[in-house]
């Protein structure tokens, strides 16, 4: 099912259109081909989900970024199985350092998994990978963990853009769907 404010699902001057089930972002240079199995968040559904992720997390340091606008979801799409992905845009200028994956992934490491634990999930695994994606090696961090007594298999790619990280994450959960997820994506052809 597509959201109700399709085709446009531009964030923060970051283009993104939906056309049918295919995603687009030009800033991003990719396009995500999904089917009806999948419900795609409209623009005043991902502008809800920056609060209801600041209500679950008790991480002052998150929360201050949502409040700042720092952190907004360009694209979120679900599966009745549950299984999810989402880009989230981070204005991360304000750090005032020049970024790359490898980097901001050591810097997410250290209280990641106190993070994911404080918001309901057990028994966290965060490990620093790299996955292929979008025709490219990318660094990753890959987290597996319990929630609500499903394990959960997750992969989160940051993609770095002028004072940019656009995380990609997908989700699945009891079975590793991954793979299968990021088949979805592809280069964006201009």
């Amino acid at each position: 099912q597509e959201g109700e404010d399709a085709p446009e699902l531009s964030v923060n001057g970051i283009a993104g259109a939906l056309n049918g089930y295919t995603y687009q972002n030009t800033s991003l240079g990719l396009q995500i081909g999904l089917d009806e199995n999948w419900y795609i968040y409209n623009a005043s559904e991902l502008a809800s989900l920056v609060g209801q992720v600041k209500d679950t997390l008790n991480d002052e340091d998150i929360s201050a970024m949502l409040e700042q606008n720092s952190i907004s979801y360009l694209f979120y799409a679900q599966r009745a199985d549950g299984a999810n992905m989402n880009i989230v845009l981070e204005n991360t200028g304000a750090l005032g350092i020049l970024l790359t994956g490898d980097s901001y992934i050591d810097l997410a490491m250290p209280n990641l998994e106190a993070t994911l634990s404080s918001s309901g999930i057990s028994d966290v695994v965060a490990e620093k990978g790299s996955v292929q994606f979008l025709g490219e090696e990318y660094p990753c961090i890959n987290i597996t963990g319990t929630i609500v007594g499903m394990t959960m298999y997750e992969t989160v790619i940051p993609m770095v853009f002028r004072n940019r990280v656009a995380c990609v994450t997908i989700a699945s959960f009891n079975t590793d769907a991954r793979a299968e997820i990021l088949s979805t994506y592809a280069p964006l052809a201009l």
